[in-house]
């Protein structure tokens, strides 16, 4: 859950199918349960209310520095205007599953007034706590759409989304990453139609955390090279304008966004959900 209101939060992604060996998968206990889904829902309470500190001690170092991608140090120091404020509430849990003194927990949540999102959280117990520990995964499928909502497919390239023409309200949206490189696609809704280099300017321009006037931040979703992700709305897109952003760090070119490089894609949705 990344600090950003305006970006991902977290890991943005769902429940992947976890295989465990005979031999070392032993039974998780209902207390060992209670303890790993009590973490989890502390967690998901401090990122809705924007509590740095609590939301911190939910963490292992290496589990904080991989979802902010700053150290604990630095995190703990960050402006509290500048973090969280998304409600998050857990709607239902998969398996939980101890190793040992590591866990995995499926947990699917309700992020915002928006969209539906899935995590397999890695644990890892330390002084007796179970701690979120790196190594969030995402599973692109591991919840049924709703009935009657078919999924629009989406490519993510170096450095462009390839969508096909939207105009009917889309509910869901399939993405597969085949660039080299990881990407996100943030779904924004306009205020006012702008073209693809109106909004990159605007954007870049832009200071703060809540980004520009009339650009109002919808749902994320991120997906590794290879991988596939599936962005689920709560409610179909109501007619308006809208655009896709990528905001992450271009690996081969330090200091620059792949938003700079031109990923963006606008799109207007014409046509009320049925």
């Amino acid at each position: 859950m990344r600090g950003h209101k305006t970006l991902s939060i977290a890991a943005t992604s769902i429940l992947i199918a976890l295989t465990f060996s005979a031999c070392t998968q032993q039974e998780t206990t209902p207390i060992e349960t209670e303890q790993i889904h009590g973490v989890v829902e502390t967690v998901a309470q401090a990122f809705t209310i924007g509590d740095i500190p609590t939301y911190a001690a939910g963490f292992t170092d290496a589990g904080l520095l991989d979802d902010q991608e700053v150290a604990r140090d630095e995190f703990l120091k960050m402006d509290p205007a500048e973090f969280g404020g998304l409600p998050v509430k857990i709607t239902d849990w998969g398996k939980t599953v101890v190793e040992g003194d590591t866990a995995t927990a499926e947990v699917v949540m309700e992020i915002g007034d928006t969209w539906i999102n899935g995590y397999t959280l890695h644990l890892q117990k330390q002084d007796d706590l179970w701690l979120i520990d790196a190594g969030v995964e995402s599973d692109a499928y591991s919840f049924p759409l709703p009935d009657g909502v078919t999924p629009i497919a989406m490519e993510l390239i170096d450095f462009a989304f390839e969508v096909d023409e939207i105009t009917q309200a889309p509910q869901a949206f399939d993405v597969h990453n085949s660039g080299e490189q990881p990407h996100e696609a943030v779904l924004f809704r306009l205020s006012e139609e702008k073209t693809p280099v109106e909004l990159v300017d605007l954007v870049l321009a832009s200071e703060g955390p809540e980004g520009p006037e009339g650009v109002e931040f919808v749902a994320a979703v991120s997906v590794e090279p290879g991988e596939d992700a599936r962005l689920l709305l709560k409610q179909p897109l109501a007619p308006g304008h809208y655009a896709f952003m990528c905001f992450f760090d271009d690996t081969t070119d330090p200091g620059h966004i792949h938003l700079e490089k031109g990923m963006v894609e606008t799109f207007t949705v014409t046509e009320a959900s049925q």
